[in-house]
């Protein structure tokens, strides 16, 4: 593993997938594979932070089910039952660290205020959040846009806290004009395609979660 993005989703996770894709690189960002439909449980296998909590709690390499990924670009997945935030659990990031020292941790950030406008308006995420909430995001106050910016603020600071030190942490602003130099210096890695993937989009129906 060469890589992975421990930022939050709506801050630049698919344009980061979309320039590997087009580079390339073997990347994974949220799930392993497309999800058709409705998520089902028979789909858990299929995504990232659960396959990561699956190895870690067996007490194995956490990214032992991604191996045939050099990246992964979102590790989180919300869904109206199930929520999974390998970014903000410490002891499965020191478990990846000690299995794999060389792979860079990147927090591919944002403003948060950004970010938290993002997520109110990107399909049914708010509405998922509000029903199984994340660490540090009580379900409760995922309904409000202040406290999804606090929330966005404070993992960013927890990151930091945590890997200040480590040598292979890097940040990056996905908004920044050396964004793009930064990302291709630490995969070693020319991109075939750079731009602004995902923009938000109001509920569809067809695309709701059901887990």
């Amino acid at each position: 593993m060469k890589m992975i993005n421990l930022g939050l989703p709506k801050s630049g996770t698919t344009t980061l997938q979309r320039a590997l894709e087009a580079s390339g690189v073997p990347s994974a960002h949220w799930a392993v594979a497309p999800v058709i439909g409705p998520a089902n449980l028979e789909q858990l296998e299929t995504y990232v932070g659960y396959r990561m909590y699956r190895d870690h709690f067996r007490g194995l390499d956490p990214l032992q089910g991604l191996a045939e990924f050099d990246v992964i670009t979102q590790v989180d997945m919300v869904s109206d039952h199930y929520s999974f935030w390998p970014q903000t659990d410490l002891a499965l990031l020191r478990s990846i660290r000690a299995h794999h020292p060389e792979c860079t941790f990147l927090l591919l950030k944002r403003d948060p205020a950004k970010v938290a406008k993002s997520i109110v308006g990107w399909l049914d995420m708010q509405a998922r959040l509000a029903k199984t909430g994340a660490p540090g995001l009580p379900a409760p106050f995922a309904q409000d846009a202040e406290y999804l910016e606090k929330w966005v603020t404070s993992h960013y600071a927890n990151l930091r806290s945590w890997f200040d030190n480590d040598p292979k942490y890097v940040e990056v602003d996905i908004a920044s004009e050396e964004a793009r130099d930064v990302l291709e210096d630490c995969l070693g890695q020319k991109f075939e395609w750079w731009g602004k993937a995902n923009k938000s989009r109001k509920p569809n129906a067809a695309r709701h979660w059901t887990l």
